[in-house]
C-alpha cells in the first residue's frame, strides 16, 4: 500500500498552502506558481508528477515510446526534441535517462515559468545535451525565438489541456516540427490517458 500512496501527503499540503494565500494569488500580489511550488515543498509536489502511481505508470510508457523512437532512427541522424510545459520535470526525469549517450542529440526543456526552467536546470545538470528556455504555449513559438521545422519530436506532458485554446496551442507548436516529426501528448489521468 505505501507504494501506491507515495507522495499523497503533497496533495493536502498543496491545497492548504494555496488556500492560506488564495487572496494574495487572486489579487496578483503573489505569484501562484511560487506558492504552489515553493522551493521547500517542491520535492513533495514533484513526487506526484514523477513517482505517484499514475505518474509512474504513464511516465514509464512515455519513456518506452521515446526508447522506441531512438532505437528506430538512423544511426548518427541528429535528433532534436522539444519538451513544452516541462513544469516540475516529472516526465523529463523518466525521459532523459533513455537519451543519455545518444549521439547527435539535443533536448530542449521549456516552460512558461522561469522558476521551473531554473529548477530543471539544477535538477538535470548532469545531462549536458539539455537546453532550457521559457516558452508560452499560447503565443506563436517563432515570435519567441523558436525556429520552424527544427524538432523531430515535441513532448507535452500534462500541459496542452491547461491552455485556454487547445487548437491555437497546437497551431503554435505544429510549425516547429520537421517534416515527418511527431507530437507526443502524455496525460497521466486515467480518464484521459494518452501517449
Amino acid at each position: 500500500m505505501p507504494v501506491y500512496c507515495e507522495g499523497f501527503q503533497a496533495i493536502p499540503d498543496t491545497i492548504a498552502r494555496a488556500g492560506d494565500r488564495l487572496y494574495e494569488m487572486m489579487s496578483g500580489a503573489e505569484e501562484p506558481v511560487a506558492i504552489i511550488f515553493p522551493q521547500s515543498a517542491s520535492d513533495g509536489v514533484e513526487v506526484l508528477y514523477q513517482e505517484f502511481s499514475f505518474g509512474r505508470y504513464f511516465n514509464q510508457i512515455a519513456a518506452g515510446v521515446l526508447r522506441g523512437i531512438v532505437q528506430t532512427r538512423q544511426p548518427r541522424q541528429p535528433l532534436r526534441i522539444l519538451e513544452v510545459g516541462g513544469g516540475t520535470g516529472g516526465t523529463t526525469a523518466w525521459l532523459l535517462p533513455e537519451l543519455n549517450g545518444v549521439p547527435a542529440l539535443e533536448y530542449h526543456f521549456t516552460d512558461i515559468s522561469a522558476l521551473f526552467t531554473r529548477r530543471a536546470q539544477q535538477k538535470f545538470a548532469d545531462y549536458d545535451f539539455v537546453k532550457y528556455s521559457e516558452l508560452d504555449l499560447e503565443k506563436e513559438a517563432q515570435s519567441q525565438g523558436f525556429q520552424a521545422q527544427s524538432y523531430d519530436l515535441i513532448v507535452a506532458a500534462n500541459v496542452i489541456h491547461a491552455t485556454r485554446h487547445i487548437g491555437r496551442t497546437l497551431d503554435n507548436l505544429r510549425p516547429l516540427l520537421k517534416p515527418g516529426g511527431a507530437p507526443a501528448d502524455a496525460r497521466n489521468h486515467p480518464a484521459n490517458a494518452s501517449v
